[in-house]
């Protein structure tokens, strides 16, 4: 029988056939004088033999241990269990994080705990693209710095403080004096220091990170409020 033949018989694709030739986990038989490759049954058999153990998980260059053994293939049937085990406990993972975004109603595409803080902001979808970034720039356990920190900025206390500073920064056109650059900047350096402990991420790859912040920064605000952030950075060192 030709390949199409074959791979019609056995459930696959001629491309599939290609494949498993291509890592050998299937002989390539001859090619007849008319150029096409003949396949038998044996060829059949060994072609549903692959089906079967890629079903169980088995990689393609694992299973000649199986198809052209004669040892019982005990060992790799351990490591294939304990890979399943370890992918089932990753899925229930997932599934009691999804759960868990469903019954808080937190964004998806955050961690919850950042997703959590970040939510009292008050414009979180503006601020959504800076919260995304820092919860990829951060591993777990610098993450819990930043989460305090927006916990911190985001309590009822801090929000009615710096409101009319926010307002103030928000206005600033691009071309405003630099004395009023200057005041915002003087406010904000204020206004952070009531924080305690001022925020330091120990982002992962930090002077890849602090190009991405700055790239972020500048793209979402104009020269004049750039300007500040330049300012209010410089002094906090």
């Amino acid at each position: 029988m030709r390949s199409a033949e074959l791979a019609a018989v056995a459930g696959v694709t001629v491309r599939t056939l290609r494949h498993y030739h291509q890592v050998g986990v299937l002989p390539e038989p001859p090619r007849r004088s008319n150029g096409y490759r003949e396949y038998d049954v044996r060829d059949l058999f060994r072609v549903l033999r692959i089906r079967r153990l890629a079903s169980l998980g088995i990689p393609l260059d694992r299973m000649a241990e199986i198809l052209d053994g004669d040892a019982a293939p005990d060992a790799l049937l351990d490591e294939l269990d304990r890979e399943l085990e370890s992918r089932i406990a990753e899925l229930v993972a997932q599934r009691e994080l999804v759960a868990q975004i469903r019954r808080e109603r937190l964004a998806p595409d955050l961690p919850p705990d950042v997703g959590r803080v970040s939510s009292r902001l008050e414009d979180p979808r503006s601020e959504r693209d800076l919260s995304v970034l820092l919860a990829h720039l951060t591993d777990d356990p610098t993450r819990a710095r930043l989460v305090a920190y927006y916990d911190r900025a985001t309590s009822p206390e801090m929000i009615a403080s710096s409101d009319a500073l926010v307002r103030r920064f928000s206005a600033l056109a691009p071309d405003s004096s630099d004395a009023e650059i200057e005041a915002v900047a003087a406010q904000f350096v204020e206004q952070i220091a009531v924080l305690d402990p001022p925020l330091d991420l120990g982002l992962v790859d930090e002077r890849r990170s602090r190009a991405l912040l700055d790239g972020y920064l500048r793209s979402h605000h104009n020269a004049a409020q750039v300007a500040v952030l330049d300012r209010v950075a410089a002094r906090l060192g």
